[in-house]
């Protein structure tokens, strides 16, 4: 999760990122992809949790 952020040149280092891609996708779609279980990764499925309860407490 971010906020307020601003783009940056792409520098890739590292095999894990050359093939890594990122989305911008909006909490609401994120939990339904987890609900759909698209989503499955727990790191993914704990972050959202805590980036939602930190959203929902601002």
């Amino acid at each position: 999760m971010a906020l307020d952020c601003e783009d940056v040149t792409d520098d890739r280092q590292g095999l894990e990122e050359e093939f890594m891609t990122i989305e911008r996708i909006g909490m609401s779609d994120a939990l339904t992809l987890v609900t759909s279980g698209e989503i499955v990764d727990a790191k993914t499925i704990i972050g959202l949790s805590l980036a939602l309860q930190y959203l929902n407490g601002r």
